[in-house]
């Protein structure tokens, strides 16, 4: 790319909101384009900005794979601190304590009826 500030800087003022980074080699990284690749090649051409190269990636499903694999630990850690959030919330508390009343009501519920007979 002939001018990679100047395209990102028409990149933020025309798609904001597209998540990119700007490479040390000269390039940008578009992170999950929400355009088509025409769109991205037609701003850079109305601005005067000359792309030497425009491609898509993609990952390969082992590449994903080994990337789930990796992230295996941080994702225990979040599930973790999930459970952790929904068991100490005060719902959990409240419904813990119905849930423990509940059988004692039935019990001198039933317990009555008996002896009133």
């Amino acid at each position: 790319m002939s001018d990679v500030q100047q395209y990102a800087v028409f990149l933020e003022e025309q798609l904001s909101g597209e998540g990119y980074k700007v490479l040390s080699d000269g390039k940008i990284r578009i992170v999950n384009p929400k355009q088509d690749i025409e769109v991205y090649s037609r701003l850079a051409a109305e601005h005067g900005i000359f792309i030497r190269e425009l491609t898509r990636k993609q990952a390969s499903l082992e590449a994903y794979y080994m990337n789930l694999k990796k992230g295996e630990s941080g994702m225990l850690n979040y599930i973790k601190s999930e459970c952790y959030r929904v068991m100490h919330s005060r719902s959990t508390y409240v419904m813990t304590g119905i849930m423990a009343v509940l059988p004692v009501l039935f019990h001198i519920i039933f317990v009555c009826d008996r002896c009133g007979q």
